[in-house]
């Protein structure tokens, strides 16, 4: 008897059944395709997760797509004493030339204020009075004008009520933090010391608060 080829077909088993190969019974791993689909959706909850956070943050910062529009400035918040840091002689003659003022116009306003010295501004705020004070060098603050405002869209409207055809600037105002930032837009009415007083006050100068 040939036991070897008996037992070579009891391992093969029947010819018409295919052929037994060891581990050909497990699980097959999850097909590509599963894999790209839970990617895919992964993704898109973490896109959506950021809109959502986002969205909310704007809404609760009161605005949505940006930072929240300034709010317009009233009387209440000029009212006090805005006074600027000291400015130079030469700073200010430099400004006031590069704004087509001449050098005698200049000289003639700035006759106080010895060379090399330092010029300073305040406007204080009553009320609706405004009253414009300048200090030469080491003098104390001496009123150059007073005068009415009224703040509108356009900025500060100042005026002189009770005289006819006065001088009367209007300005763009700003406050950033403790600084009054002026941005002078017209000069209807006012004559050549009048244009280089209000330029030094409303264009020139920058202010901080201080305790009256």
């Amino acid at each position: 008897m040939d036991t070897e080829r008996i037992e070579r077909a009891l391992r093969e088993g029947p010819p018409d059944e295919p052929t037994y190969v060891p581990g050909s019974f497990r699980r097959a791993g999850p097909a590509g395709w599963w894999f790209a689909v839970a990617s895919l959706s992964v993704g898109i909850a973490l896109v959506a997760g950021i809109a959502i956070g986002t969205g909310l943050d704007a809404l609760r910062s009161g605005g949505v797509g940006g930072e929240p529009e300034p709010r317009p400035l009233v009387a209440a918040d000029l009212q006090g004493v805005w006074e600027s840091d000291p400015i130079e002689r030469q700073v200010l003659e430099e400004a006031l030339l590069a704004r087509g003022f001449s050098q005698a116009d200049i000289d003639v306003h700035l006759e106080s204020l010895p060379v090399g010295d330092a010029a300073r501004y305040a406007l204080r705020f009553v009320d609706d009075r405004l009253i414009a004070q300048a200090a030469y060098g080491d003098q104390p603050f001496q009123t150059l004008d007073t005068g009415t405002y009224i703040i509108s869209d356009e900025g500060i409207q100042i005026s002189v009520p009770e005289v006819q055809g006065a001088c009367e600037p209007l300005a763009a105002a700003e406050i950033d933090d403790s600084r009054l930032i002026l941005n002078l837009l017209e000069l209807p009415g006012c004559e050549t010391d009048e244009r280089l007083v209000n330029t030094l006050l409303l264009d020139i100068a920058s202010y901080s608060r201080v305790e009256d």
